[in-house]
């Protein structure tokens, strides 16, 4: 029965689908380009043997049963923090200001939704991806994310020094 309607009909359902076509392809023409670009970070192990040696010395200052995986994902979840994206943040909405063709993010909320930060699965290797429309944008933001990845890296290291410092 059905079969016979669109038999009866095919000038109309050719027509639609034709339309349909062709208006699929013009959106997607008018749709702006997103542009890719990542990298993978592999994070120190250094950190998980330090914090075995201090827990086995130190073992009043050190919480017990605190696994490597907790750890990795306190580490991501301070590097996915406003407090260290925050100037990546406002770096690109300075960008994005001096552009005319592109407006700026506004919300933190809306930046973070274009970066995913992960771990790769069973792995020490933190895998970063930010997407845009704007190509040129791409890489300096990944830098400065590196850069502030980094510094939180060195901030780290450099306060666990001064607690071993303090400590003895």
């Amino acid at each position: 029965y059905l079969l016979n309607i669109l038999i009866r009909n095919k000038k109309l359902v050719g027509l639609i689908s034709v339309f349909v076509f062709i208006s699929s392809l013009l959106f997607g023409k008018l749709q702006k380009k997103v542009w890719l670009g990542q990298f993978e970070i592999v994070l120190n192990s250094n950190k998980e043997s330090e914090s075995k040696s201090n827990l086995n010395s130190n073992s009043g200052l050190a919480i017990r049963g605190f696994g490597s995986a907790e750890k990795l994902k306190t580490e991501v979840g301070i590097l996915k923090s406003q407090s260290v994206l925050m100037p990546v943040f406002d770096f690109v909405n300075s960008e994005k200001n001096k552009n005319e063709s592109s407006k700026p993010y506004g919300l933190f909320t809306s930046f973070t939704k274009n970066l995913d930060i992960d771990l790769k699965e069973g792995t020490t290797i933190l895998y970063i991806k930010y997407k845009d429309v704007d190509k040129e944008l791409i890489l300096p933001v990944l830098n400065k994310i590196s850069e502030k990845y980094q510094e939180y890296s060195f901030d780290f290291k450099r306060r666990n020094l001064q607690l071993r410092q303090e400590f003895l």
